[in-house]
C-alpha cells in the first residue's frame, strides 16, 4: 500500500492600518497699522516738546514715550490671537471626531444546499427539488453542491445524452442557481459495459464517462464541473472538489493513480494557504459513515457472485484493496483529515451529521446521499443527526465564523438545526 507525505503551509494574515490627521492654525503678531499711528504721534510729540521745553532733548522724549506704547500694543496683540488659536484648534479637533462616519464591515456569508446520489429522474428527486425551491425562496441559496452519482446507473455517453434532461435539467428547472458537482462511481460507468452490460454498473472503471460530465459545463447554464477536481471561494469559505472515484482505483489503474497523486501532492498546500475562514472539501466517497458502505478502508465487499465473475477476468488483478476503499482512505488521510473544517460526501443513501471523531480531530464529517433514494444505517459512529427514512438535503449558512446547518426532508419539513462557531 502506498503512503503519501503531508505538505503543510503557513497561514497568511492581514493587517489593517488607520491614519488620522489633526489640523490647526498659528497667528504671529507684528508691526501693522497701529504701529504707523504710533509713529505719527511720535512726530507730533517731538514737535510739541521742542516748542515748550528746550531743556529736554527731543530725541530722548521721542524714544521713551513711543517705545513704551509700542511694547504694550504688541503684548495685547500677541495675547489675543494666541487665545483664539487655542480655542480654534480644540473646536477643529472636536468637529473632526464628531463628524467621522461609523465604518461597518459587511459580514461575509454564503448559503448553499448539500446533497448527493440524485440522478434517478424519479418522483423523489422531483420532491426534493421542490423542497429545495421552497427553502431557497424562504431563506436564500447561493448554489448547490452535488456529491456524485449525478446520473444513474452508468453515467452518460456524451454531452448530448438524453439523460441530462431527464435526470438533471428537468428535475431542477425551477432552481435558478449553480450546481457544483463532483464525480461518483456511477458517473464513471461500470466495467466493460459494452461487453458485459450493466452487470458491473457503478464499478466506476470507465473514466471517459466522467469526462463527459466535465465537458457538459460548457452546455449548461447551471451545471458547474470545470475539472475532475477544482476549487472556488464563496463568502467566508473556500471549497475543494475531490475526485474520490480516482482514489478508489488508484491502487490498480495507472491513470487513476496518477490523477490521485496530483490531488495528494497539490491540494494540502492549497488548503493550508486558503485565506478564507472556512475550508470545506467535498467528494463522493465518505471517510467515515454509518451507512451501508461504511468507512474508507473498510467499505463492504462486492457480492459473492460478482466477485466470482471478476476473478475470471484475465489481467484484472487483486480487487480487494479497491472495493474496500483503501485508496480513498490513504488519500483523504492526507488531504482532508484535520486539514479541512468540513468534508461532505454521498455514496451512502442517507443523511448523517457525525459528531467529532477522535481519529480525525478538527474535521466534521457529513454524509448527504439521499437526493433520490435511501438504503440503510448502522451505529458505527456518534452523530448529531441521521435519517434514512426520508429523502432530503442539508442547507448550510456560513456567516463570518458562524455556521448554521439544517436538515430538510423531501416534504420541506425542518427535521434538525445546528449552530457552531469556528
Amino acid at each position: 500500500m502506498r503512503r503519501w507525505g503531508l505538505v503543510w503551509a503557513g497561514a497568511m494574515g492581514t493587517m489593517v492600518t488607520m491614519a488620522t490627521a489633526a489640523c490647526g492654525d498659528d497667528k504671529t503678531g507684528g508691526s501693522g497699522p497701529g504701529d504707523t499711528t504710533d509713529t505719527a504721534s511720535d512726530v507730533a510729540d517731538t514737535a510739541d516738546t521742542n516748542a515748550t521745553d528746550t531743556k529736554v532733548p527731543a530725541d530722548t522724549l521721542d524714544t521713551s514715550t513711543p517705545d513704551t506704547a509700542d511694547t504694550a500694543d504688541t503684548a495685547v496683540a500677541d495675547t489675543t490671537p494666541d487665545t483664539v488659536d487655542t480655542v480654534d484648534t480644540v473646536d477643529t479637533l472636536d468637529t473632526a471626531v464628531d463628524t467621522a462616519p461609523d465604518v461597518t464591515v459587511p459580514p461575509k456569508e454564503v448559503r448553499f444546499i448539500v446533497m448527493g446520489d440524485t440522478g434517478e429522474g424519479n418522483e423523489r428527486q422531483y420532491k426534493v427539488a421542490e423542497a429545495i425551491r421552497q427553502k431557497c425562496e424562504r431563506d436564500g441559496c447561493d448554489f448547490a453542491i452535488l456529491l456524485g452519482d449525478n446520473i444513474y446507473d452508468v453515467g452518460v455517453t456524451s454531452t448530448m445524452d438524453a439523460q441530462w434532461t431527464a435526470k438533471f435539467e428537468d428535475p431542477y428547472k425551477n432552481l435558478d442557481m449553480p450546481f457544483y458537482a463532483v464525480l461518483g462511481n456511477h458517473d464513471n460507468g461500470g466495467f466493460l459495459t459494452q461487453f458485459l452490460g450493466d452487470t458491473f454498473a457503478g464499478a466506476g472503471a470507465e473514466f471517459e464517462r466522467g469526462n463527459y460530465q466535465v465537458d457538459y459545463t460548457r452546455f449548461s447554464s447551471k451545471w458547474k464541473m470545470p475539472g475532475r477536481t477544482y476549487d472556488f471561494a464563496a463568502g467566508p469559505a473556500h471549497f475543494f472538489a475531490l475526485d474520490t472515484n480516482d482514489m478508489v482505483w488508484s491502487l490498480l489503474n495507472n491513470g487513476a493513480e496518477a490523477r490521485t497523486q496530483v490531488q495528494v501532492d497539490t491540494l494540502p498546500a492549497k488548503i493550508d494557504q486558503a485565506p478564507e475562514t472556512w475550508r470545506i472539501a467535498f467528494g463522493h466517497h465518505p471517510f467515515l459513515s454509518n451507512g451501508q458502505h461504511g468507512d474508507a478502508g473498510a467499505y463492504e465487499g462486492l457480492e459473492e457472485n460478482i466477485t466470482d465473475l471478476i476473478s475470471g477476468v484475465p489481467g484484472l488483478g487483486d480487487l480487494s484493496d479497491v472495493v474496500t476503499g483503501d485508496g480513498v482512505k490513504d488519500a483523504l488521510d492526507v488531504i482532508v483529515c484535520g486539514r479541512v473544517d468540513l468534508y461532505f460526501a454521498g455514496h451512502d443513501h442517507s443523511r448523517q451529521w457525525l459528531a467529532d471523531a477522535p481519529a480525525c480531530p478538527g474535521t466534521t464529517f457529513v454524509v448527504s446521499g439521499a437526493g433520490s433514494k435511501m438504503t440503510t444505517l448502522k451505529e458505527r459512529h456518534p452523530y448529531l443527526f441521521q435519517d434514512v427514512d426520508n429523502a432530503g438535503f442539508f442547507w448550510v449558512h456560513l456567516r463570518d465564523d458562524a455556521l448554521t446547518a439544517e436538515a430538510i426532508d423531501e416534504n420541506g419539513r425542518l427535521q434538525w438545526s445546528h449552530e457552531a462557531h469556528k
